[in-house]
C-alpha cells in the first residue's frame, strides 16, 4: 500500500505542476475556483492538497436544473469532496457508493444533472488519483476502481502500444493488477466483434479486500447501435462483474473471506476523449446502467 500511495501523491503533484498538463486543465476547466495556496501533500492525509470548491459549475448547474429545486438540491449536495456528508445505498445489510471522478467539468456538470437524485452516488471534479487515495484509506470499504482502456494492456517499456493517459497512469501504481489483466487478455480471443464489445476485465485484489481494479474496453470509440447505448453497456457489464464478485447477485454460497461492509466503485467518463464535444452522452449512459444495476441489485 506505500507503494501505491506513493505513485497516487506523485501522480497527482505532477498533474499540478507539470508546466505539461496546464494546457488541458485548462480545457477541462480544472480547477474549478481553485485555492491556490501551496500546501505539502502529509504521509497521512490528502485534507492539506487544495481541493475544487466546485462553485465555478454551480451556475451552469443552477441553469440547467431551473424550476427543478429538488434535482438541483440533491446534485449540488453530492459534489463535495470526501470527508463531507457522504450518502451511501442499502444493499442487504452492505452499503454502496458509486463516485464520478473527472476532471472533464463539462462531463462532471452533466453527471450532477442526470446523477444527482440517486442515493449513493458521488460526483467530484477532481482527479481519480485523489478519490481513489482518499478511499483506500477508509477502513471496512472495499474500493474498486473501474477505468477505461484498449483491449491490451502493454508493458511500460512499450511506447508504441495503444493506451490511455488513465490507464497509463494505474499501470504505474498498480503493477500487480496491470499484469493480470495482461495474462487475462492473452489467454483471451481478440473482441473486436459486435458481441463483445464493451467487456471488462476483473484483476485480483490489490490490496486483498481493500482495493481491485476493472478495466472497461472503451477504445477505439464504439458507437454501435449508438454512443450513449454503448456507454450504458461497457458499464451495466462492469457493474455486473463487481456485483458477482462481491456476491451482491445471490448467485452461490460465499466461499472467500468475509466482504467488506462498503463497497464504493470509482469511475470516469469512460469512452471520452480530450475533444469530444457530447460528453453528456456518457453521462447519460452511467444513469442508465446504474439504474438497471440498482433494480437488480438495490
Amino acid at each position: 500500500m506505500d507503494f501505491l500511495e506513493a505513485q497516487l501523491k506523485q501522480q497527482l503533484h505532477n498533474l499540478e505542476h507539470d508546466i505539461e498538463f496546464a494546457e488541458l486543465l485548462r480545457y477541462w476547466q480544472w480547477p474549478s475556483l481553485y485555492n491556490q495556496k501551496n500546501v505539502a501533500v502529509s504521509s497521512s492525509s490528502t485534507s492539506g492538497l487544495s481541493r475544487s470548491s466546485f462553485c465555478s459549475l454551480e451556475e451552469d448547474l443552477e441553469e440547467e436544473t431551473e424550476g427543478k429545486q429538488e434535482v438541483q438540491e440533491a446534485a449540488l449536495a453530492r459534489c463535495s469532496p470526501f470527508g463531507a456528508v457522504v450518502t451511501w445505498a442499502s444493499v442487504g445489510k452492505r452499503q454502496f457508493q458509486l463516485v464520478v471522478a473527472d476532471l472533464d467539468a463539462a462531463f462532471i456538470r452533466h453527471c450532477q444533472f442526470h446523477l444527482g437524485c440517486l442515493e449513493g452516488v458521488r460526483v467530484l471534479h477532481e482527479p481519480f488519483q485523489r478519490a481513489l487515495l482518499d478511499s483506500i484509506r477508509e477502513e471496512g470499504v472495499h474500493t474498486y476502481l473501474l477505468f477505461g482502456s484498449y483491449e491490451v494492456f502493454p508493458c511500460d517499456a512499450n511506447e508504441d502500444a495503444a493506451i490511455t493517459g488513465i490507464a497509463k497512469a494505474v499501470m504505474r501504481a498498480c503493477p500487480r493488477s496491470w499484469a493480470d489483466f495482461r495474462d487475462q487478455c492473452d489467454r483471451k480471443e481478440s473482441c473486436n466483434t459486435e458481441q463483445e464489445r464493451g467487456r471488462s476485465f476483473l484483476a485480483a485484489p490489490e490490496i486483498p479486500n481493500r482495493l481491485t481494479l476493472v478495466a472497461s474496453v472503451a477504445y477505439p470509440r464504439d458507437q454501435q447501435p449508438s454512443e450513449q447505448a454503448a456507454a450504458a453497456k461497457r458499464w451495466v457489464r462492469a457493474l455486473g462483474m463487481i456485483a458477482k464478485a462481491e456476491q451482491l447477485t445471490g448467485l452461490g454460497k460465499h466461499t472467500g473471506p468475509m466482504p467488506a461492509n462498503k463497497i464504493r466503485v470509482i469511475t470516469h467518463a469512460i469512452g471520452s476523449f480530450v475533444g469530444h464535444n457530447q460528453v453528456e452522452v456518457f453521462a447519460i449512459g452511467l444513469k442508465d446502467a446504474l439504474v438497471d444495476f440498482r433494480k437488480l441489485h438495490i
